[in-house]
């Protein structure tokens, strides 16, 4: 993509897009030059979430007058039978469009990666030039996380054709097994390859309070591998990252 021309690389995201039944402009991913070109965001979503999500976010950096640009890892924001096609590999791939786009317009890339968009903006870092990765980790207490883990596999036990998939926001209430299966798929392939992260990229962490957060210990466990690796990790919202903090150095 790096060889095609810019708006063209999105002119072909916003296709695959459409190719999937989207149709409202907020759920499309965007490209907004700003007045700047020192500094472009990437910016990723959840796994089951929608860019509509990430609008905030995108307007705040945007009007800091920073280029952006909203992903859409594929399968989302339409239907949930198309998460169905994808691997994890399919979902990275999905990424490079945003990435190729700032790589042409912008001198350094940060990628802000919300939820499962956090292991996903890892993985872009471990094969592509990336300046810093800013985590938006949710932060939830491991009783309620642990009813909602049950929950949700008494779900995948069940006929999940029987359930509305889609919320207002275009996103899914409930993800594929076979999602969660690539999921899990993408956490292990980063922690058995964690040597190949670039400990020169710093790594900011931001924290979220949130009942949905079903990978939330397992980011733990991966950043705090990460850490033993000599990576700049910085944690802010400390004190709800408890188990993070024990025993660790990073800075606060």
């Amino acid at each position: 993509l790096t060889d095609i021309d810019l708006q063209e690389i999105v002119l072909l995201d916003i296709k695959r897009a459409f190719s999937e039944g989207i149709r409202e402009e907020v759920s499309m991913p965007a490209f907004y030059e700003g007045k700047k070109n020192d500094v472009g965001a990437l910016i990723i979503h959840d796994l089951g979430s929608s860019p509509k999500n990430m609008q905030l976010y995108n307007k705040y950096i945007y009007n800091l007058g920073y280029t952006t640009y909203i992903s859409r890892i594929a399968g989302h924001s339409s239907n949930y039978k198309y998460l169905n096609h994808f691997t994890f590999i399919d979902w990275y791939e999905s990424l490079k469009y945003g990435y190729n786009t700032l790589l042409k317009t912008t001198k350094s890339i940060y990628i802000i990666g919300k939820g499962f968009g956090c292991f996903l903006s890892i993985l872009i870092s471990m094969f592509n030039k990336v300046d810093r990765l800013i985590l938006i980790i949710p932060q939830t207490d491991k009783p309620k996380t642990k009813k909602l883990y049950l929950n949700r596999l008494n779900i995948f036990r069940n006929n999940v054709e029987n359930f509305d998939y889609n919320d207002n926001d275009n996103s899914y209430r409930f993800i594929p097994k076979k999602s969660v299966k690539e999921a899990n798929a993408l956490i292990k392939y980063l922690m058995n390859n964690i040597d190949k992260y670039n400990k020169n990229i710093p790594i900011n962490i931001h924290t979220f309070e949130s009942n949905n957060a079903i990978y939330y210990y397992k980011g733990i466990k991966f950043l705090s591998s990460l850490k033993k690796k000599d990576v700049n990790i910085e944690v802010f919202n400390m004190e709800l990252l408890n188990k993070f903090k024990r025993g660790s150095n990073v800075k606060q």
